[in-house]
């Protein structure tokens, strides 16, 4: 009876406990693994959708970048047709006028045809990296003679020139730049002090030298100081070295001094 009772009690106690433990453990696996398969899902699905709008981003912007690129064309071809029209109808009516004043007076007639000359070479020379120093000098020699023509004989001016021009060459308008800031800077009607300009070149190097007397009613140097700098960046592109700038501003005068060593 007494063998009966425990057997009944372990049976009760101790193996439906067992099974009742075995029971919630299998339960518990069973949720963590359900647990994991959703985490997993989740992030993998937000991964997706992450990437998915990263894809979208990325897509868009490249989108809008060739939307840009493409108006930034069109403006390029429409300015580049512009250029291409202007200068044309410019001097086509420049002739014109030339043609029309010249016969009724032959010093505006002059003028016309040297600002067309100066006009034409401005245009044509900045198309490449580099002009020829003849005709470069031809422009200055073109620009002071309208000068002349402006002020008759109230300008003072001497070029001094030699040397071989036509086989080198040089950022177009560099020399232009100088010679035109001294007559808008300098005094020109001086005859103790004239704008001194002068040009050797030899087969090594260049020598250009721009000198002239300060105008006292102009304060403000800094657009010549700007000039200078990028006549100076200018050069260095093309000669890096190869080169010297010098200015030399004092109260009175202001001086310009090029040198450049040909590359071989």
């Amino acid at each position: 009876m007494t063998s009966a009772l425990a057997n009944c009690l372990w049976q009760i106690y101790i193996i439906e406990y067992e099974r009742a433990v075995d029971s919630l453990n299998n339960s518990l696996e069973n949720t963590f693994v359900r647990f994991f398969i959703f985490e997993v899902w989740r992030f993998s699905t937000s991964g997706l959708y992450a990437f998915a709008y990263w894809i979208y981003l990325q897509r868009t912007q490249e989108q809008n970048l060739r939307i840009v690129t493409e108006k930034q064309l069109f403006k390029t071809e429409l300015n580049f047709l512009k250029a291409q029209i202007n200068p044309h109808f410019l001097f086509n009516t420049l002739n014109f006028v030339y043609g029309d004043v010249a016969p009724k007076s032959e010093r505006a007639g002059k003028a016309i045809l040297k600002l067309t000359n100066l006009m034409r070479y401005s245009v044509e020379s900045t198309k490449n990296e580099k002009s020829n120093l003849k005709k470069e000098v031809d422009a200055i020699d073109e620009y002071i003679e309208l000068q002349k023509i402006r002020f008759q004989d109230r300008v003072c001016v001497q070029f001094v020139k030699e040397g071989l021009f036509p086989f080198f060459a040089l950022p177009p308008l560099v020399l232009m730049s100088i010679v035109e800031n001294a007559f808008k800077y300098g005094v020109i009607d001086d005859p103790a002090n004239p704008i001194d300009i002068s040009l050797k070149v030899t087969q090594e190097d260049m020598l250009f030298k721009c000198r002239n007397l300060k105008r006292k009613d102009f304060a403000d140097r800094e657009t010549t100081a700007v000039g200078v700098a990028n006549i100076k960046r200018r050069l260095s592109m093309l000669y890096e070295k190869s080169f010297d700038l010098a200015v030399n501003d004092t109260e009175d005068i202001y001086e310009v001094n090029l040198s450049v060593v040909w590359q071989k």
